[in-house]
Protein backbone atom coordinates (compact mmCIF):
# COMPACT_ATOMS: atom_id res chain seq x y z
CA UNK A 1 0.00 0.00 0.00
CA UNK A 2 1.54 3.36 -1.01
CA UNK A 3 1.97 5.95 1.58
CA UNK A 4 1.03 8.85 -0.21
CA UNK A 5 -1.97 9.72 -2.69
CA UNK A 6 -1.37 12.49 -5.52
CA UNK A 7 -3.92 13.64 -7.18
CA UNK A 8 -3.05 14.54 -11.19
CA UNK A 9 -5.50 16.94 -12.67
CA UNK A 10 -4.38 18.12 -16.39
CA UNK A 11 -6.61 18.56 -19.56
CA UNK A 12 -4.57 16.43 -21.18
CA UNK A 13 -5.49 12.47 -21.48
CA UNK A 14 -2.22 11.19 -22.88
CA UNK A 15 0.32 12.54 -19.90
CA UNK A 16 -1.46 9.76 -17.54
CA UNK A 17 0.06 7.09 -19.48
CA UNK A 18 3.43 9.40 -20.00
CA UNK A 19 3.53 11.26 -16.68
CA UNK A 20 1.42 10.46 -14.00
CA UNK A 21 2.26 6.95 -14.25
CA UNK A 22 5.63 6.76 -14.91
CA UNK A 23 5.97 9.14 -11.76
CA UNK A 24 4.01 6.63 -9.71
CA UNK A 25 6.76 4.07 -11.18
CA UNK A 26 9.35 6.35 -10.07
CA UNK A 27 8.59 6.24 -6.02
CA UNK A 28 6.92 3.30 -4.60
CA UNK A 29 5.50 5.64 -1.66
CA UNK A 30 3.59 7.17 -4.42
CA UNK A 31 -0.05 6.50 -5.63
CA UNK A 32 -1.14 8.48 -8.88
CA UNK A 33 -4.88 9.30 -9.43
CA UNK A 34 -5.71 11.05 -12.95
CA UNK A 35 -8.02 13.34 -13.68
CA UNK A 36 -9.60 15.66 -16.20
CA UNK A 37 -10.81 19.12 -14.89
CA UNK A 38 -14.33 18.21 -15.55
CA UNK A 39 -14.28 14.93 -13.91
CA UNK A 40 -12.11 17.16 -11.31
CA UNK A 41 -14.67 19.89 -10.88
CA UNK A 42 -17.78 16.78 -10.20
CA UNK A 43 -15.67 15.27 -7.68
CA UNK A 44 -15.23 18.31 -6.01
CA UNK A 45 -18.70 19.58 -6.25
CA UNK A 46 -19.93 16.36 -4.95
CA UNK A 47 -17.12 15.75 -2.15
CA UNK A 48 -16.33 13.06 -3.62
CA UNK A 49 -12.71 14.18 -4.61
CA UNK A 50 -9.58 11.86 -3.68
CA UNK A 51 -8.41 11.78 -0.07
CA UNK A 52 -5.15 13.42 -1.74
CA UNK A 53 -2.03 14.15 0.11
CA UNK A 54 -0.67 16.59 -2.75
CA UNK A 55 -2.58 17.85 -5.86
CA UNK A 56 -0.65 18.47 -8.96
CA UNK A 57 -2.61 20.95 -11.50
CA UNK A 58 -1.53 21.59 -14.90
CA UNK A 59 -1.17 25.49 -15.57
CA UNK A 60 -3.16 25.31 -18.71
CA UNK A 61 -6.23 23.35 -18.16
CA UNK A 62 -8.52 24.95 -21.24
CA UNK A 63 -7.05 23.39 -24.47
CA UNK A 64 -8.83 20.07 -24.68
CA UNK A 65 -11.95 19.62 -23.12
CA UNK A 66 -14.79 21.85 -21.67
CA UNK A 67 -12.85 23.38 -19.24
CA UNK A 68 -12.88 26.86 -19.97
CA UNK A 69 -10.45 27.99 -16.51
CA UNK A 70 -7.15 27.90 -15.89
CA UNK A 71 -5.23 25.84 -13.37
CA UNK A 72 -5.46 28.97 -11.00
CA UNK A 73 -8.96 28.66 -11.13
CA UNK A 74 -8.73 24.71 -10.46
CA UNK A 75 -6.63 25.80 -7.65
CA UNK A 76 -9.50 28.17 -5.76
CA UNK A 77 -11.90 24.82 -5.82
CA UNK A 78 -9.76 22.01 -4.50
CA UNK A 79 -8.01 24.94 -1.83
CA UNK A 80 -12.08 25.46 -0.67
CA UNK A 81 -12.70 21.38 -0.41
CA UNK A 82 -8.96 20.80 0.73
CA UNK A 83 -7.41 23.70 2.80
CA UNK A 84 -4.60 21.96 3.80
CA UNK A 85 -3.45 19.79 0.99
CA UNK A 86 -0.84 21.51 -0.91
CA UNK A 87 -1.43 22.56 -4.71
CA UNK A 88 1.56 22.68 -6.76
CA UNK A 89 1.47 23.79 -10.44
CA UNK A 90 3.39 22.41 -13.53
CA UNK A 91 3.16 23.33 -17.39
CA UNK A 92 4.93 22.31 -20.09
CA UNK A 93 4.31 25.34 -22.68
CA UNK A 94 3.44 28.60 -20.81
CA UNK A 95 6.04 28.01 -17.67
CA UNK A 96 7.39 31.78 -17.96
CA UNK A 97 3.55 32.50 -17.20
CA UNK A 98 3.19 30.49 -14.44
CA UNK A 99 6.97 31.46 -13.27
CA UNK A 100 5.53 35.18 -12.40
CA UNK A 101 4.89 36.20 -8.59
CA UNK A 102 1.50 36.81 -9.13
CA UNK A 103 0.64 33.75 -10.20
CA UNK A 104 3.72 31.26 -8.03
CA UNK A 105 1.88 33.14 -4.98
CA UNK A 106 -1.23 30.73 -5.43
CA UNK A 107 0.80 27.53 -5.24
CA UNK A 108 3.19 25.24 -2.91
CA UNK A 109 5.24 25.05 -5.75
CA UNK A 110 5.68 25.27 -9.59
CA UNK A 111 7.81 23.37 -12.03
CA UNK A 112 8.30 22.30 -15.74
CA UNK A 113 6.44 19.18 -16.29
CA UNK A 114 9.18 17.64 -17.18
CA UNK A 115 10.50 18.10 -13.78
CA UNK A 116 7.86 15.31 -12.42
CA UNK A 117 8.82 12.55 -13.88
CA UNK A 118 12.30 11.65 -13.61
CA UNK A 119 13.89 10.20 -10.54
CA UNK A 120 14.80 13.16 -9.14
CA UNK A 121 11.51 14.90 -8.98
CA UNK A 122 9.83 11.85 -7.51
CA UNK A 123 12.35 11.53 -4.69
CA UNK A 124 11.66 15.58 -4.32
CA UNK A 125 7.94 14.72 -4.30
CA UNK A 126 8.17 12.04 -1.35
CA UNK A 127 10.34 14.19 0.67
CA UNK A 128 7.91 16.94 0.47
CA UNK A 129 5.19 14.53 1.52
CA UNK A 130 6.82 13.61 4.59
CA UNK A 131 7.88 17.45 6.07
CA UNK A 132 4.16 18.06 5.23
CA UNK A 133 3.53 14.91 7.54
CA UNK A 134 6.18 15.68 9.92
CA UNK A 135 4.57 19.37 10.50
CA UNK A 136 1.18 17.51 11.06
CA UNK A 137 2.77 15.62 13.47
CA UNK A 138 3.81 18.56 16.27
CA UNK A 139 0.47 19.95 15.54
CA UNK A 140 -0.38 20.65 19.36
CA UNK A 141 2.28 19.93 20.95
CA UNK A 142 3.76 23.76 20.86
CA UNK A 143 6.19 25.79 19.83
CA UNK A 144 9.55 23.71 21.18
CA UNK A 145 8.43 20.87 18.85
CA UNK A 146 7.69 23.51 15.75
CA UNK A 147 10.88 24.54 16.65
CA UNK A 148 12.67 21.07 16.49
CA UNK A 149 11.31 20.66 12.54
CA UNK A 150 13.91 22.82 11.64
CA UNK A 151 16.25 20.95 13.97
CA UNK A 152 18.84 24.33 14.46
CA UNK A 153 21.95 23.53 16.78
CA UNK A 154 21.72 24.89 19.99
CA UNK A 155 24.21 28.44 19.16
CA UNK A 156 21.03 28.74 16.57
CA UNK A 157 18.25 28.40 18.79
CA UNK A 158 17.53 31.72 19.97
CA UNK A 159 18.30 33.03 16.83
CA UNK A 160 15.64 31.13 15.33
CA UNK A 161 13.05 30.90 18.10
CA UNK A 162 13.42 35.19 17.10
CA UNK A 163 12.53 34.87 13.81
CA UNK A 164 9.29 32.24 13.11
CA UNK A 165 6.34 34.30 12.76
CA UNK A 166 4.34 35.56 15.49
CA UNK A 167 1.61 33.57 14.64
CA UNK A 168 3.30 30.45 15.55
CA UNK A 169 4.59 31.67 19.15
CA UNK A 170 2.38 28.99 20.67
CA UNK A 171 3.36 25.83 17.72
CA UNK A 172 1.29 25.04 15.24
CA UNK A 173 -2.24 25.10 16.29
CA UNK A 174 -4.56 22.72 16.95
CA UNK A 175 -7.75 24.17 14.71
CA UNK A 176 -6.19 24.56 11.46
CA UNK A 177 -8.35 26.98 10.28
CA UNK A 178 -7.00 29.71 12.81
CA UNK A 179 -3.79 32.05 12.43
CA UNK A 180 -1.40 29.79 13.75
CA UNK A 181 -2.59 26.48 12.38
CA UNK A 182 -1.89 26.66 8.62
CA UNK A 183 1.01 23.92 8.15
CA UNK A 184 1.31 25.54 4.28
CA UNK A 185 1.31 29.03 5.71
CA UNK A 186 5.07 27.49 7.70
CA UNK A 187 5.73 25.69 4.63
CA UNK A 188 5.94 28.77 2.76
CA UNK A 189 7.87 30.67 5.40
CA UNK A 190 10.65 28.06 5.33
CA UNK A 191 10.76 27.84 1.98
CA UNK A 192 10.30 31.29 1.18
CA UNK A 193 11.56 33.40 3.91
CA UNK A 194 13.91 31.49 6.22
CA UNK A 195 16.00 29.41 3.81
CA UNK A 196 15.90 32.43 0.99
CA UNK A 197 16.70 35.25 3.48
CA UNK A 198 19.96 35.68 4.93
CA UNK A 199 20.11 35.28 8.81
CA UNK A 200 20.40 32.23 10.76
CA UNK A 201 21.15 30.62 7.10
CA UNK A 202 22.78 31.20 4.79
CA UNK A 203 23.28 30.23 1.30
CA UNK A 204 26.86 29.78 -0.68
CA UNK A 205 27.38 32.80 -2.19
CA UNK A 206 26.93 34.03 1.61
CA UNK A 207 28.87 31.71 3.18
CA UNK A 208 31.68 31.72 0.41
CA UNK A 209 31.97 35.77 0.83
CA UNK A 210 31.95 35.35 4.97
CA UNK A 211 34.71 33.10 4.35
CA UNK A 212 36.26 35.79 2.32
CA UNK A 213 36.10 33.30 -0.45
CA UNK A 214 35.70 33.64 -4.00
CA UNK A 215 32.84 31.18 -4.69
CA UNK A 216 34.11 28.81 -7.19
CA UNK A 217 36.83 27.83 -4.46
CA UNK A 218 34.43 27.23 -1.19
CA UNK A 219 34.40 23.44 -1.76
CA UNK A 220 38.17 22.86 -0.96
CA UNK A 221 37.86 24.79 1.74
CA UNK A 222 34.81 23.97 3.41
CA UNK A 223 35.75 20.88 4.64
CA UNK A 224 38.61 22.06 6.95
CA UNK A 225 35.60 23.98 8.80
CA UNK A 226 33.92 20.59 8.78
CA UNK A 227 36.56 19.07 10.83
CA UNK A 228 36.08 21.09 13.95
CA UNK A 229 33.73 20.05 16.85
CA UNK A 230 30.66 21.47 14.99
CA UNK A 231 30.96 18.86 12.33
CA UNK A 232 29.26 19.31 9.24
CA UNK A 233 27.12 22.66 9.60
CA UNK A 234 24.66 22.50 6.39
CA UNK A 235 20.68 22.96 7.72
CA UNK A 236 18.58 19.80 7.57
CA UNK A 237 15.24 20.28 8.72
CA UNK A 238 12.23 20.14 6.85
CA UNK A 239 12.63 21.59 3.47
CA UNK A 240 16.78 21.00 3.23
CA UNK A 241 16.33 19.07 0.12
CA UNK A 242 15.12 21.83 -1.80
CA UNK A 243 17.26 23.54 -4.15
CA UNK A 244 20.68 25.26 -2.77
CA UNK A 245 22.09 23.87 0.44
CA UNK A 246 22.01 26.53 3.26
CA UNK A 247 24.67 27.00 6.48
CA UNK A 248 24.26 27.94 9.82
CA UNK A 249 25.97 30.93 10.29
CA UNK A 250 26.49 30.51 13.88
CA UNK A 251 28.51 27.17 13.53
CA UNK A 252 30.39 29.02 10.51
CA UNK A 253 31.77 31.58 12.76
CA UNK A 254 32.04 29.03 16.14
CA UNK A 255 33.93 26.70 13.76
CA UNK A 256 36.12 29.56 12.04
CA UNK A 257 36.33 30.99 16.30
CA UNK A 258 37.77 27.08 16.67
CA UNK A 259 40.31 26.73 14.20
CA UNK A 260 41.94 30.54 15.09
CA UNK A 261 42.47 29.56 18.48
CA UNK A 262 45.78 27.34 18.20
CA UNK A 263 47.02 30.83 16.21
CA UNK A 264 47.26 32.78 19.52
CA UNK A 265 45.36 35.72 18.03
CA UNK A 266 42.36 38.21 17.92
CA UNK A 267 39.60 37.08 15.68
CA UNK A 268 39.04 40.11 14.10
CA UNK A 269 36.96 40.10 10.95
CA UNK A 270 35.67 36.26 10.29
CA UNK A 271 36.74 37.08 6.62
CA UNK A 272 40.08 38.09 6.90
CA UNK A 273 40.58 35.57 9.61
CA UNK A 274 39.66 32.22 7.92
CA UNK A 275 41.56 32.94 4.96
CA UNK A 276 44.58 33.13 7.23
CA UNK A 277 43.89 29.71 8.73
CA UNK A 278 42.86 28.31 5.59
CA UNK A 279 45.88 29.64 3.87
CA UNK A 280 44.07 31.04 1.17
CA UNK A 281 45.95 31.96 -2.28
CA UNK A 282 45.43 35.72 -2.80
CA UNK A 283 43.50 34.63 -6.31
CA UNK A 284 41.27 33.25 -4.29
CA UNK A 285 40.11 35.69 -1.78
CA UNK A 286 36.58 37.56 -2.47
CA UNK A 287 36.40 40.64 -4.39
CA UNK A 288 34.16 43.13 -4.25
CA UNK A 289 31.84 43.71 -7.24
CA UNK A 290 32.17 47.03 -6.80
CA UNK A 291 35.48 48.27 -6.55
CA UNK A 292 36.75 44.95 -6.99
CA UNK A 293 39.44 45.28 -3.56
CA UNK A 294 39.80 42.31 -1.58
CA UNK A 295 37.42 40.80 1.43
CA UNK A 296 33.72 42.32 1.02
CA UNK A 297 31.63 42.05 4.00
CA UNK A 298 28.20 41.54 2.45
CA UNK A 299 26.19 40.43 -0.44
CA UNK A 300 23.94 42.88 -1.99
CA UNK A 301 21.63 43.52 -5.80
CA UNK A 302 22.67 44.98 -8.32
CA UNK A 303 19.01 46.02 -9.39
CA UNK A 304 16.56 46.49 -7.20
CA UNK A 305 13.79 43.56 -6.03
CA UNK A 306 16.58 40.82 -7.12
CA UNK A 307 18.07 38.61 -5.10
CA UNK A 308 21.07 39.69 -3.63
CA UNK A 309 24.07 37.52 -4.97
CA UNK A 310 27.52 40.51 -5.82
CA UNK A 311 29.96 40.30 -2.58
CA UNK A 312 30.13 43.76 -1.79
CA UNK A 313 31.88 46.27 0.86
CA UNK A 314 29.59 47.80 2.95
CA UNK A 315 30.83 50.71 1.42
CA UNK A 316 29.99 50.16 -1.83
CA UNK A 317 26.79 49.40 -1.08
CA UNK A 318 23.53 51.00 0.53
CA UNK A 319 21.10 49.54 2.49
CA UNK A 320 17.73 49.42 0.95
CA UNK A 321 15.53 48.14 3.46
CA UNK A 322 16.35 46.42 7.09
CA UNK A 323 15.09 43.76 7.57
CA UNK A 324 13.74 42.09 10.99
CA UNK A 325 15.32 40.39 13.75
CA UNK A 326 18.46 38.27 12.90
CA UNK A 327 17.52 38.83 8.73
CA UNK A 328 20.78 40.53 7.09
CA UNK A 329 19.69 43.86 5.45
CA UNK A 330 18.92 44.12 1.97
CA UNK A 331 21.53 45.80 -0.20
CA UNK A 332 21.79 47.08 -3.34
CA UNK A 333 25.26 48.40 -4.97
CA UNK A 334 26.58 51.47 -5.24
CA UNK A 335 28.21 51.83 -8.89
CA UNK A 336 29.09 55.41 -7.58
CA UNK A 337 31.83 54.18 -5.15
CA UNK A 338 33.94 52.74 -8.12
Amino acid sequence: MSDYTVWWIDDRDNREKNFANVLEEQADPLSVVFSNPEDATEALQSDNEPDADLVLIDWVLHQNGDYTGKGLTMAGTVRENLPQVPIYAFSGEAIDELQQPVSKSHFQWTCEVSDLVGKEGATKLVNDLSDYEALESVRGEGFEFLVETLNPPETARQEVEAVIPREFNSGLKEDPTVKGGNKLAFMEWVCHRFRETPGPLWDKTWTATKLGLEEDVFDDYIGELYDTSYGEFTYDGIFSHWSGERWWSSELIGAVVELNQDRNAPVGEICRTATRILDVPEDSIAECRVCEDKYPETVAAQIEGEDARFPAHLICSNVHHSREGKFEDYRLVDEGAQ
